[in-house]
């Protein structure tokens, strides 16, 4: 899984995130063991709202702001209670 994911994101042209530079990537390369090198390459292809405000604004909100300006659904769950899900393999629930 961890190659096939490698695989998607260095095909991928860019890539888009909330917070993933500061917060996914690593956690990614922690957890994953993803070499410095990979993860720098995703940085350097990835436009991250929550980075780009803070650069010219030095300003930071929450995700569910963004959907709710937005008109999109909010977040569902907090991460913590999807790795409960995960650990308990309630998957139709972590899917839904």
């Amino acid at each position: 899984m961890v190659a096939e994911l490698t695989q998607t994101l260095d095909a991928a042209v860019s890539l888009s995130a909330f917070n993933g530079v500061h917060f996914d990537l690593p956690i990614m390369q922690t957890a994953l063991g993803l070499s410095e090198a990979t993860v720098r390459a995703w940085v350097l292809k990835i436009t991250d709202i929550l980075e780009c405000c803070w650069l010219v604004h030095q300003h930071t909100f929450k995700l569910g702001l963004l959907c709710e300006e937005n008109g999109l659904p909010m977040k569902s769950g907090t991460g913590l209670f999807a790795i409960q899900l995960a650990r308990e393999a309630r998957w139709g629930e972590l899917n839904s």
